[in-house]
């Protein structure tokens, strides 16, 4: 349940942010293009060093993670392990927006869920 209420949230932020032009290609009249552009203007996301984003990918626990702790401007603490994101997990974590024993395995991808768009 509290993983839904996470996804809400962001698609909350989605809707409440501005909205700036960028160049990515891959999103030209994607469904999804407004909000991904105004994410990466605000430092949520960045998509792919090739300058791609693939918005219609599956994203693992460990990006989504990150997405919501820069989307509240929270910034990841000290690597826990080898993982590139140990750090936000562990903001995550310190912050309470996760619990001890949740997202274990960060590499794991999020369940789909259909746009409402």
């Amino acid at each position: 349940m509290k993983k839904y209420i996470s996804m809400v949230m962001v698609l909350i932020l989605l809707g409440s942010l501005p909205v700036y032009g960028l160049d990515i290609q891959d999103i030209d009249g994607h469904w999804g293009q407004p909000f991904i552009e105004t994410l990466v203007s605000e430092g949520v996301v960045s998509g792919y060093p090739d300058g791609s984003f693939k918005p219609d990918a599956v994203i693992s626990r460990a990006e989504f993670t990150v997405m919501l702790l820069k989307a509240q401007s929270i910034e990841p603490l000290d690597q826990t392990d080898s993982h590139w994101a140990s750090g936000w997990r562990a903001a995550a974590l310190a912050e309470g927006i996760l619990l001890e024993g949740s997202f274990n395995d960060l590499d794991k991808i999020l369940p789909v869920v259909k746009s409402p768009l």
